[in-house]
């Protein structure tokens, strides 16, 4: 575990200077805060450090060789760990479990003392590391479908957090293209309990001898992105099913001949 971090360190840091870092996971999922300072520590009973929200509200807290669970949030009670076999190496990281979207966008910062010499020196505290957590729920479900007597193709996902970014893509001949924003209308609402969105998108199907057209839906958070695609080709129209890649039929008589004829 010490090497593993002492690596990460090396490539974090640069300079002295305060560590700034961002973490993006999942909820129900736990979230490594990570944090070294370089002050030489040859006795844990020298060392103090807390970490502590942007609200001020204290995840975990160290003196001198004891943590001080008295001095904890109930936000965070019994849901943070640290590694006390490595904190006289500088490792001051510690462990946040179980996230809920409540814990999405907050800002943790690491402070730390080292006592050197008479304990009646005055020694200045010193915020080492600044993590920005961002936490996201994956879309799972993705659905497509044509309809041929308004010449539309709807898309809906739901489920996920944040809100989604829906584009579309049309194929011809092995070749991929952006469908222009002006022939797309997405409609996007929050459960105010949950807080997860759906996101329901309409295209209106551009002129053009079009094989396919995909709906892609990314999490922006994730860095991960869904799609399904409608192939025109033989076969009945039918919903797409969900999943990472669904593809779908339509009745290829009567589309193709109505995109033939835009």
């Amino acid at each position: 575990m010490d090497f593993l971090l002492g690596l990460l360190f090396t490539l974090l840091f640069v300079s002295d200077s305060k560590l700034v870092h961002s973490v993006n996971t999942t909820i129900m999922d736990s979230a490594l805060l990570l944090c070294r300072t370089s002050e030489k520590i040859t006795d844990l009973r020298n060392l103090r450090f807390y970490w502590q929200d942007d609200r001020k509200k204290v995840l975990y807290s160290f003196n001198k060789g004891e943590e001080m669970p008295g001095h904890i949030s109930d936000r965070y009670l019994k849901r943070v760990s640290a590694f006390p076999q490595d904190m006289i190496t500088g490792n001051i990281s510690v462990l946040l479990n179980n996230l809920t979207l409540e814990d999405n966008g907050r800002i943790f910062e690491a402070y730390t003392t080292v006592f050197t010499g008479s304990e009646t020196t005055i020694l200045q505290t010193t915020q080492v590391c600044q993590i920005n957590l961002y936490v996201t729920v994956p879309y799972k479900d993705i659905r497509l479908a044509v309809h041929t007597d308004t010449m539309t193709s709807v898309c809906t996902v739901h489920g996920g957090f944040p809100a989604p970014e829906i584009y579309w893509t049309a194929h011809h001949n092995g070749s991929e293209s952006l469908v222009d924003p002006r022939d797309v209308h997405t409609t996007t609402a929050q459960d105010p309990e949950s807080l997860l969105y759906t996101s329901s998108s309409t295209l209106h199907i551009p002129a053009g001898p079009h094989q396919a057209l995909t709906c892609l839906c990314h999490n922006p958070t994730l860095n991960a992105t869904l799609n399904t695609t409608y192939t025109l080709s033989k076969g009945a129209a039918v919903w797409s099913l969900p999943g990472r890649s669904a593809g779908l039929t339509v009745a290829a008589a009567l589309l193709l001949t109505a995109l033939q004829q835009l």
